[in-house]
């Protein structure tokens, strides 16, 4: 992951990590979720052209040598409960800017997960309960 800074029309600026786990993701490192900060970034990126398809916008607090909280946005929708390619998107980040070590705990809206990269083109290992979040039916 390298850090990448983007010029927004407004002529603000946000630095992220950028990474593929299957689809896209821009990690952005806060200290504060509580702040009007995230929604306020969030905003001005769902209006701009830094990625010609979606992207996910993973806000990402770490919270120990081996932890972090997240919140996710697929882009132009609301909160995401839980992502766990965000998850390892944010984990990936983290270690490969060196603010965390692996095994990571990522600890999301409903509930956590453990991350264990160890960088490179090593596999990323996801573990963690899953639960059923909705059922449904579609006629054909």
């Amino acid at each position: 992951s390298l850090i990448y800074r983007s010029l927004l029309k407004n002529g603000d600026t946000v630095d992220f990590g950028a990474v593929s786990v299957g689809n896209a993701h821009m990690v952005i490192f806060t200290d504060d979720f509580k702040s009007d900060h995230i929604e306020q970034i969030r905003t001005k990126l769902s209006v701009a052209e830094i990625f010609p398809q979606d992207v996910m916008i993973d806000f990402a607090c770490i919270t120990g040598e081996h932890s972090l909280q997240l919140k996710t946005f697929p882009l132009g929708r609301e909160t995401s409960v839980s992502s766990g390619s965000s998850a390892c998107a944010a984990a990936a980040v983290a270690i490969s800017q060196g603010r965390l070590t692996s095994k990571v705990q990522v600890k999301c809206q409903d509930g956590s997960l453990d991350i264990e990269w160890g960088g490179g083109r090593n596999e990323l290992i996801m573990s963690g309960p899953a639960k059923r979040v909705y059922e449904g039916s579609i006629l054909l």
